[in-house]
């Protein structure tokens, strides 16, 4: 009987399991386990360091996408290899790998690039870039990509294709805190899918559309729409829209305070993103956990788990995650009365949010900085940064960050 090596154990995430299982034949799979990976295990192995370990994991990981697109190219006819080449990219761009990613996306650009039988396949492709780099916040660049695909879905009439785009518009203006011009693109992609009654594209619209109204303070309006996304995921089984929507409903109920919900929902969507290596939700859990920890005012743990988002934010290159991580930390050290450290880490947010041009969370710094100047008495100062952001919240008719706000100027006049 063949002794098992440890590579004929090797479990992969649910998301790479599933590619497989849809692209390959159960025989073929074995073969490529028990030949190809089980070739790169030695029988004694030194013992590493935890990083250590991570990193060889990580390489590893690298190599096996490697060789299964050697594999594919060898075994699959042309336009079985390149859908393959599409999904394994966008799985990459899920999981953070995003160097792999873009290589693997811009080789199905190279290979389909004026082809009329592969130009949805180049669309696609040219989506998937688009949305990978909205990731990291490279505005221009997505846009670029986002308008590729649009072009190639409007002239081979994919109305999904369209659909898909215009919602990818409105996330992107999502993250730039231009909510009435984002709510505008998720209501013509509704409109261009309606006769599709796609409940998949219908969720993630809906999704979207539950974060925009978070961000407004219209909080009951928000779960309705995210329960409604729950649902078309569920019924779909996407794990990874499953994931990002539990996390946004803790967010919600870490904003109206309800704690204990929040975490129930936080655990949920960290436990999904884990089966399928989902890089940026990970990072999301471990932020707003750090961030309700805050709310709990157990501070030392809420570091810790902010340095873990960190980490995870910066090997995807999450600007926007890395600006929220360093706002996080600055109201640690505010509390802790570290006041240096929490300006430092607060201007290192707003610095940033500046930079990717994210209005929402720059306002949001701006308030934590006002907040700060207020505790150290540098009235003027703390005014200054509350002005700012009250600007701001009042143009997107944030209810809840205005009367906040506003409370805070109160005290300042009071002194």
């Amino acid at each position: 009987m063949e002794k098992k090596t440890e590579i004929t154990k090797h479990r992969r995430d649910k998301l790479l399991d599933g590619i497989l299982k849809k692209f390959f034949t159960p025989g073929e799979i074995e073969k490529f386990n028990r030949r190809l990976l089980s070739a790169k295990q030695t029988s004694s192995r030194v013992k590493l360091s935890k990083a250590a370990s991570q990193k060889e994991k990580e390489t590893y990981k690298h190599s096996e996408i490697d060789l299964l697109l050697t594999y594919a190219q060898k075994i699959f006819e042309k336009p079985k290899y390149l859908e393959f080449l599409l999904q394994l990219g966008k799985y990459c761009v899920t999981t953070g790998n995003h160097n792999q990613a873009l290589f693997i996306l811009e080789n199905t650009l190279n290979e389909t690039k004026g082809k009329t039988c592969f130009e949805k396949i180049h669309a696609d492709a040219s989506l998937a870039i688009g949305e990978m780099y909205s990731r990291q916040s490279l505005w221009k660049l997505s846009i670029q990509y986002i308008r590729k695909a649009r072009i190639l879905y409007q002239k081979i009439n994919d109305i999904l294709g369209c659909a898909n785009t215009e919602n990818l518009f409105g996330a992107i203006y999502i993250e730039r805190g231009d909510f009435l011009r984002s709510i505008n693109y998720f209501e013509k992609a509704l409109s261009i899918a309606e006769p599709l009654r796609n409940l998949e594209f219908i969720g993630k619209v809906e999704h979207n559309i539950g974060i925009t109204n978070t961000n407004c303070g219209n909080y009951d309006t928000a779960l309705t729409y995210y329960k409604r996304a729950l649902v078309s995921f569920k019924n779909v089984g996407n794990i990874r829209e499953l994931a990002n929507v539990y996390l946004d409903i803790s967010a919600l109920y870490v904003q109206m305070g309800l704690y204990e919900r929040a975490l129930k929902e936080l655990e949920m969507g960290k436990n999904l993103a884990k089966t399928i290596n989902f890089k940026q939700a990970l990072g999301s859990s471990y932020a707003w956990k750090a961030f309700l920890l805050v709310k709990l005012k157990d501070f030392n743990l809420a570091e810790t788990i902010a340095d873990e988002a960190l980490e995870i934010y910066n090997k995807i290159n999450s600007k926007i995650g890395i600006a929220d991580i360093y706002k996080i930390k600055g109201i640690i050290q505010r509390n802790l009365k570290n006041y240096f450290l929490a300006e430092h880490y607060l201007l290192t947010s707003l610095r940033i949010n500046k930079e990717i041009k994210n209005e929402w969370n720059g306002a949001e710094a701006e308030y934590e900085l006002g907040v700060l100047y207020l505790e150290k008495e540098k009235l003027s100062e703390g005014k200054k940064h509350f002005l700012i952001a009250l600007k701001y919240f009042k143009k997107v008719k944030a209810k809840k960050e205005i009367e906040e706000i506003e409370r805070q100027l109160k005290n300042i006049f009071a002194f």
